[in-house]
Order: C-alpha cells, then structure tokens, then sequence
C-alpha cells in the first residue's frame, strides 16, 4: 500500500507540473493563469518531496525532504485564496484579506527557515506513508492558520454576491468542488502527522482536482481555450519543421560523413539549438509569433480593423438607422451569426421594439416585434444578466421566462445582452435596448473571445445610440418629433447648392391649421398640443423617408421634397389634407380639425427665400379660397 502512495505522489507531480508548465507557456501574462500555474508548481513541488520523503533511505534525509515540503505547504495557503479571489466578487477578499495572508506566509516561511526545529521536531513511523513528522509547537500554529484561512477562501467563494451571469455562477461551483479535491491531499498528511490512523484518500484526488478544474476553464472558456488549441497546432507545426530539420541533418552527418549516430545528434542538436537561439535574439520568432497571432486572434483583428473604419463612419453619420444597421452588419460577418436582432426602446409606445434584423424573416418574428417593458424577461435584462438559452434555467429561477424562452427558442437567439446608456446623465437601470444574437455560422459554440467582441460592438452601439438620440433632440421638437425649422432651412439650403449644380428638382410644402385659436380657446392648449402632435404623425407617416417634415411655427408645418416636381408634390399634399380632416374628440365633443396647405418648387434663377414666399403666398390664397384645400 505504501508503494501505491509513493507511487501516485510521484504521478501527482509530475502531472502537476506539466499542466503547470503548459498554463504558462500558453498564456503567461494572463494574471489568473499565472496564479494558476503557481498553484499547480508548488503543488507539484510538495507532492514531489513528501515522495521523495517516503522513498528516503534514511531517517535524515526524509527530514530534510519533509522541511522542505513544508516551504512549498506554507505558500501554497495564499496561492490558493489568490486563485479563488479571482472567482469572487469581494473586493474586501482582494485588498484586505490576500495581503494579510502573503504576509503572515512569509513570516511563517522565514520562521521555519530560522528555527526548522521548531516546526518539524524529528520522524517517526507512520502506517501509509512510511515516515512523518513530529509537529513542534510553530507547526500547531501553523496548522490552525492554514486550516482557517481555506475555510475562509471557500467562504467568499461561495456567499460572494450574485453579480455574475449564470454560467459564470456555475463555474465557481465546479471550481469550488476542484479546489476542495485539491486540498484533500495535504488534509491526509497533517491527519498522520497528529497521529490520526485514516487512509490517505486525499493523495488520489490530486488527479480528480485537475480534472475538475480543467472543466470548468474548458466549459466556460476561462483561459479562452480555443485561441489555445489554435496557437497550440500553429505550434505544433514550427516544432514539426524544426524535428524534420534535426532528422535531415543527422542522415547526412551519420549516412554521408560517417559520423557516429550520438555525435551526429549533438551536432545537429547544436546546430538547431544555436540557431533558435540566434533567431529568438533577433526577429526570427518575432515573425512567427505574428503570424501565430494572426491565425489565433483573426476575429479580434477583424474587430480593430471595424474600430479604425467606424472612427471615420460615426463623425459622417448621425443618422441611427444607418449607425445601427452598420454596426450590425459588422458584427454578423466579424463574429460569424446566422441572424442577429437589435430590439431599442420606443418612447412612445413604452414598449422595446425590433429596430434592425438580420438572417430573420418577417414570419419569424411575428409576435416578438414589440416586448413590454413590464415584462419579466425585461426586467431580467435590467438586473445586468444576459440571456443564455442553455443555460437559463440555471439562474433565471426568480424570473418567469417560460414565454420568451419558447419565441425565441423557435429563432434559435442563444445569447441575448442588454444595451444600457453611455452617458452618465442616465441611471444604470435605463436599458436602452438589448441585442440578440442567433447560431454562429461554423455551428460552435460562443467563446470568451466572442464575448469580448460582442460586448464591444454593444458598447459601440449604445453610444452610437446615445450620440444620434441627443443629435435627434437637438434638430426635432419635442412635441410633434418633426424636425426644427433649423434643420428645415439647413437641408433647404443643401438641395439649392445641388439644383444648382446638377439640376435636380424639388418642392416645398407649407402647412396651416385652420382656426387653429379657437380650438386652444374652447378646449384647452393640452388639447391643442394633442392636436399638433396627432398632425405631426399624420404627416410624418404620409411622406417618403427622404422628405424632411418640420414644424415652422406655432401651428404651421412644412415639407421639404427632394426629387418631385410641382405636380407630385400637389399630389402629395392633396393627401396629407386628406388625411387631416376628420373628428377629433374631447370630453364627448366633437370638433373638425382642418388644414391649408400652399406648393411651390424651386426654378432656375431663384433663391432659397423666394421658394419659401412662393409657398407662403399659396398658402394664404388657399385661406381666402374658404381654407381646408391645396393651393
């Protein structure tokens, strides 16, 4: 039994070295790779001596291995609540905990360094491992500090608050139940050393430990994982050339030079290991490097390249609809989505509708178009959660998403995210609408690198958001949403500058509520608003997106129409009247809302104001004509 202990410290070790080795080759300036890969050395380091311990010739030698297994035992305590603060959301576990712990480790270390005697006394027999030690009274110390301080890391582990989506929550239970596999191995050895007859399970979870957390990096793509599979076979092969290159060299030195086959191998071992060193020193492995980077991190390229371009884009573009279908369609081709679907908030209506789709049909979304704010899948958007349609049953227990889980199960969204508010003027809560994305193209599933990318176009868009809405605000009026005569006279003049240089015709409508007084004098200027707003929409929703509809004063709207002529602009305004007249109801009475409306277009040797009086002068015809007609 004793060589079957021995036996598995020695696999423990080894096995913890190379994962620890790998986790620093592939990702060393990663902070929580390099708390793992620390982790995992001096776990492999103490595994290593209390192996070497058992497999001692003597009493002295086991000593020494034990004194210096305990160096290794004594850091491993604030290794291990570093790895696990990475996993918690306290900040008080970072700051003023993990300092704490470095701290006492280190007196601790130097303590055992001065005065080894009083920690490890001498050796004695044990059944399982052959040799243990005799704690003196620094060890007693030692052993109820270490034991209390991995109580507390698994205490912030586990009551840490829940800030982190669901699968997030998920990892750091696969994580705890790892760690605790992990640490079974050294709650066996201070069992024997007080003397405590149990079997030693703890030595064959080592095995387990890794395992489990490999899961949970693979599962969650912590370490993003992918990225190291590929960097991993891009590696692969380098190495594969530079054997083909060490195997040549050796045939010609053994086969044609007649060198014996070792000497030829150091030769040719040489050779390669100068030149390696040679190209490291100077751009060789740079080069590589850069092409590795570029196979690995090509999604993340495609997104620096969108961030240059979109520099240049949002100071020409303050139109949303553009903004938003521009990012959109940028992140389908850089992340790779069959379909994809921004859902915004409407003001009027209170509700988040569906803005700008890709990959989906209108049959697809029928009954998903617009989505309550009240609704529970907005308010579990609200709280900062994200939507993960594998995973929402495991989080979303407080919440009644049976529902939307079906809708959008039926367009395969898998991942929805909730777009809040760049400017600081608004409250976190302000969703200001949310993102949903369907399958990739490639049929894998969504990796942290994804993630990333995904969290930064929806960074992007909301401001874009923020910047066209404030922009909307600042060149429409608040009450009707038509344009302000700021705006009108701007574009007005724009269209001029292009009659004049290619010839292109347009119109000018101008508009006037017909005894529009006596409506604010019976029934109120709230009625009245009611009134100007209803118009406003009536015109907004009787026009081409190309014609600009602004409110010119009080009760006076204008239109501006690119490419028509008089004719079809009088057309045009024939049926906006149309649209107009009708009954309006206040307090069960009913009152007759009508407008006049006088047309003109712009002619060769005109000016911007004389279009303007031209229209001006119709309008009032039409008022002395009897009103309620187009002139």
């Amino acid at each position: 039994m004793m060589n079957l202990i021995s036996f598995t410290f020695a696999i423990n070790s080894v096995t913890l070295f190379l994962v620890g080795a790998y986790i620093y080759i592939i990702g060393r300036k990663s902070a929580r790779n390099a708390v793992w890969f620390t982790y995992n050395i001096l776990f492999c380091t103490w595994n290593f001596c209390i192996y070497k311990a058992m497999d001692a010739n003597g009493s002295l030698a086991a000593l020494y291995w034990f004194r210096t297994s305990l160096a290794a035992l004594i850091f491993i305590v604030p290794v291990f609540l570093h790895f696990l603060s990475v996993y918690s959301d306290r900040e008080v576990f970072r700051k003023q905990i993990l300092g704490k712990v470095y701290i006492v480790s280190f007196l601790f270390f130097a303590a055992s360094f001065i005065l080894p005697g009083e920690f490890i006394k001498s050796i004695s027999r044990c059944a399982y491992f052959g040799y243990t030690t005799v704690p003196g009274p620094a060890f007693n110390i030692f052993t109820a500090v270490y034991i209390g301080f991995i109580f507390c890391g698994f205490y912030y582990l586990v009551h840490s608050a829940k800030l982190y989506m669901g699968f997030k929550r998920n990892q750091r239970i696969w994580i705890f139940t790892g760690m605790t596999l992990g640490m079974m191995a050294p709650l066996g050895f201070f069992l024997a050393v007080y003397k405590i007859a149990l079997f030693p399970f703890g030595v064959f979870c080592v095995i387990p430990y890794l395992v489990v957390v490999s899961y949970a990096i693979l599962k969650y793509n912590v370490y993003e994982m992918d990225m190291v599979i590929n960097r991993t076979v891009v590696l692969s092969y380098f190495t594969l050339f530079v054997l083909f290159i060490h195997i040549f060299i050796v045939h010609v030195l053994h086969r044609m030079a007649g060198l014996d086959y070792f000497i030829a191998s150091a030769i040719s071992g040489s050779v390669v290991l100068v030149n390696l060193l040679f190209t490291a020193h100077y751009a060789g492995l740079l080069k590589l490097s850069k092409i590795t980077n570029r196979v690995v991190y090509e999604k993340k390229i495609k997104y620096y390249k969108f961030l240059e371009n979109f520099a240049g884009v949002s100071d020409k573009i303050n139109d949303l609809d553009e903004l938003s279908n521009y990012i959109l369609d940028s992140m389908v081709e850089t992340v790779g989505l069959l379909s994809a679907a921004l859902y915004l908030y409407d003001e009027d209506s209170a509700n988040f509708e569906l803005f700008a789709s890709r990959g989906l049909g209108k049959n697809d979304l029928e009954g998903i178009k617009k989505i309550s704010i009240a609704s529970p899948f907005v308010n579990f958007l609200r709280d900062g959660n994200v939507y993960v349609a594998k995973e929402i049953g495991d989080f979303c227990e407080d919440y009644d998403l049976g529902a939307m889980e079906k809708a959008f199960d039926k367009i395969n969204v898998r991942l929805t995210l909730p777009l809040f508010y760049s400017m600081p003027l608004y409250h976190r809560r302000d969703m200001v609408g949310f993102l949903s994305l369907g399958d990739k193209t490639d049929g894998t599933p969504y990796v942290k690198e994804d993630m990333d990318i995904v969290n930064a176009f929806g960074r992007q868009l909301s401001t874009c958001i923020d910047n066209a809405r404030l922009y909307s605000r600042a060149i429409k009026d608040a009450l009707t949403n038509l344009y302000r005569i700021e705006y009108l006279n701007k574009r007005t003049q724009e269209e001029v500058a292009r009659f004049n240089r290619y010839h292109r015709p347009f119109s000018f409508i101008l508009m006037d509520i017909d005894d529009f007084k006596k409506v604010n004098d019976k029934f109120g200027h709230q009625t009245g608003d009611e009134v100007l707003k209803k118009i406003g929409y009536l015109i907004k929703t009787g026009i081409r997106k190309v014609d600009i509809a602004a409110r010119y004063g009080g009760e006076e709207f204008a239109v501006l129409m690119p490419e028509t002529t008089k004719p079809k602009a009088h057309l045009v305004a024939e049926r906006l009247r149309s649209y107009v007249e009708g009954v309006f109801e206040k307090d069960e009475k009913r009152f007759k809302i009508t407008i006049s409306i006088g047309v003109s277009d712009f002619r060769a040797g005109m000016e911007k104001y004389q279009l303007i009086k031209e229209a001006d002068e119709a309008l009032y015809k039409a008022k002395r004509e009897g009103k309620n007609r187009v002139c």
